[in-house]
């Protein structure tokens, strides 16, 4: 029987969260929007697409999305730029120890695929998966299930022979729709 895990990446392998938070908290203070630790945890998860109504929803229609999102993005390349992109606590140790093990591994993460694909790549991650799936590769973003099974159905592993390690509530909530632990 063959096993696997899937992870995500932002806030669980890499420290990325409090980054994006604060680049989002800078991209709407600059147009006189206060961005709560609150309201930030309903964003963590989600597809770029998924995130925009639940801020038109709370900030108004008008919210200025797309120019807010450029430049938190602006802010995390600058971030990266100047001090790289930290390793959440004992993650390069877990990958080692499931690699050992022999355990196939995939990637499914919300970002936008051509960002996470260069996280990885800065941070010397990427050889240890065989599958990525990414939010914009995928019909429907987390809490639903697709980046899962489309994880699942890219190692040839059922999902219910898979585990899910995620930080977010979408993510654990997409993990349950698709029958993972």
């Amino acid at each position: 029987m063959s096993l696997a895990v899937i992870f995500d990446v932002d806030g669980l392998l890499l420290d990325t969260e409090r980054i994006s938070s604060e680049g989002w908290r800078r991209a709407m203070s600059v147009r006189g929007y206060t961005l709560t630790d609150k309201f930030y945890l309903n964003m963590v998860g989600l597809t770029p697409k998924d995130v925009r109504p639940i801020m038109a929803a709370e900030f108004g229609d008008n919210f200025p999305f797309d120019e807010a999102y450029a430049d938190r993005l602006e802010y995390i390349d600058n971030y990266v730029r100047l001090h790289g992109i930290p390793d959440r606590p004992g993650s390069r140790e877990l990958l080692d120890y499931l690699k050992d093990k022999n355990l196939r591994m995939a990637v499914a993460s919300s970002a936008p695929g051509a960002r996470s694909r260069e996280k990885l790549a800065l941070t010397c991650l990427d050889d240890y998966f065989e599958v990525f799936v990414f939010g914009d590769e995928v019909v429907n973003g987390k809490p639903a299930p697709d980046i899962f099974l489309g994880a699942a159905n890219g190692l040839g592993v059922p999902p219910q022979n898979c585990i899910v390690l995620e930080d977010s509530a979408a993510g654990v909530r997409a993990a349950h729709a698709a029958g993972i632990d």
